[in-house]
């Protein structure tokens, strides 16, 4: 399945809301790279991916969130993941990244 991307920049928080929908892996890890840098060149932001709709995100997936967390925590901003299905959440706690990008589901901060 193909990822789509869907962004927009809400000026008044400064935040780029992001909705992810698909299969996040090898080949759409670089769409999707190259979109948020192009994004975050027109604008540096905090970021709030919405994965409600991403089915799927294996080892590069990560690796493009890992890379942006480092370019957002090196100019000041944060990343955030709200409504991710139970899978993509599994992989989240089985690597640790819970504890370093603020994940939310039904509202309610995913903590240890």
């Amino acid at each position: 399945m193909d990822l789509k991307i869907v962004y927009k920049f809400f000026k008044e928080s400064s935040i780029w809301k992001i909705g992810l929908d698909g299969d996040l892996e090898i080949n759409s890890s670089i769409v999707l790279k190259d979109k948020l840098n192009e994004i975050l060149d027109q604008k540096d932001a905090n970021i709030e991916f919405n994965f409600e709709k991403l089915s799927y995100i294996d080892s590069t997936g990560l690796g493009v969130l890992i890379s942006l967390l480092k370019r957002l925590n090196k100019n000041g901003f944060t990343m955030s993941v709200i409504n991710p299905q139970d899978n993509i959440l599994k992989i989240f706690k089985i690597t640790g990244l819970y504890k370093v990008i603020k994940i939310y589901k039904e509202g309610e901060l995913i903590e240890g």
